[in-house]
């Protein structure tokens, strides 16, 4: 067998049986198939020559202004190129990898279409199942982000709330620590009467002395105002013992109070961080959804 004779029939037996061929004239008609072609739609050659491309295709493909913009393309002389959907004997969708080239005659008019289209239903099958999983997946993300901002939000309500109450209880603390300040001014007030007393006490003691006899009532004075002083002197004393006490424990309140101020001061940073993650989680599925629907796009317009 002579070389170009080998190579014609080579060609022919790849084209005849291996590779998925069909070829239509400038009418659309389909004039030439073989079986690995007709086998993929659930044909025989016979029953698939001479039928329109439209009896191939779904309507809402043929009765789409695209379906003209696809021949005018072709009929134009550019090959197109591209994931296909077709109608099988049984009404079946069935995916193609396909490719079109228009073939000219020697003046450059276009004389046929040649159609080589690869079964590709099983591989979009499985996509299709990946797709419906993907929606799920982002449907779940989105539920959760939702909640989760939800959750995060009323928890950021909680901690402005702490965080106010916290304030006011700082006001508080300061407002009875100036309260304590000026009660020990108070005291000291209290404590210089007691001292100024108990030095009358002791002038009206010297008086009687000096009295003698006459002196007797300057003596119950004189003791009375030393016992009065006295009990002044000690209740001053129980009484700053008691605001000591106060300021101690309103010191440890405010120093609490700044405690927990700073803690919820963190802990609604650390929510506002959450949050950003949540609203980047939502974007990511967001983002995973639209590429779901442009992917999906082809199944749902073919249809």
């Amino acid at each position: 067998m002579e070389n170009s004779e080998l190579i014609q029939y080579s060609l022919r037996e790849v084209v005849d049986h291996e590779i998925p061929v069909a070829i239509f004239d400038t009418d659309r008609v389909l004039i030439h198939t073989n079986e690995v072609f007709a086998k993929s739609l659930g044909y025989t050659v016979e029953e698939m020559l001479n039928h329109k491309h439209a009896d191939f295709c779904f309507s809402t493909y043929t009765e789409h202004p695209q379906y003209e913009i696809f021949w005018g393309t072709l009929l134009g002389g550019e090959t197109f190129q591209e994931q296909i959907l077709r109608k099988s004997k049984t009404g079946e969708r069935v995916f193609f990898e396909a490719t079109y080239v228009p073939v000219k005659d020697a003046t450059g008019q276009v004389i046929s279409v040649v159609k080589i289209a690869f079964n590709t239903t099983e591989r979009a099958v499985g996509l299709g199942g990946i797709l419906k999983k993907i929606k799920a997946f982002t449907e779940d993300v989105d539920y959760i982000a939702n909640r989760g901002v939800e959750r995060v939000n009323q928890t950021i309500d909680g901690v402005n709330e702490m965080e106010e109450f916290t304030n006011k209880n700082k006001q508080t603390s300061s407002t009875l620590l100036r309260e304590t300040e000026q009660a020990n001014d108070i005291i000291t007030v209290i404590q210089d009467v007691a001292h100024q007393t108990r030095m009358l006490a002791v002038n009206s003691a010297i008086e009687a002395a000096r009295l003698n006899e006459h002196g007797g009532s300057f003596t119950v004075i004189s003791q009375e105002i030393r016992k009065l002083s006295n009990q002044v002197r000690e209740e001053a004393v129980n009484i700053q013992e008691r605001i000591s006490k106060i300021e101690e424990q309103v010191k440890l309140l405010a120093n609490e109070s700044n405690q927990i101020n700073e803690m919820t001061s963190n802990s609604a940073e650390m929510l506002h961080v959450n949050l950003t993650s949540y609203q980047e989680l939502k974007e990511g599925a967001k983002k995973i959804n639209d590429i779901y629907f442009q992917i999906g796009h082809l199944f749902e317009e073919q249809n």
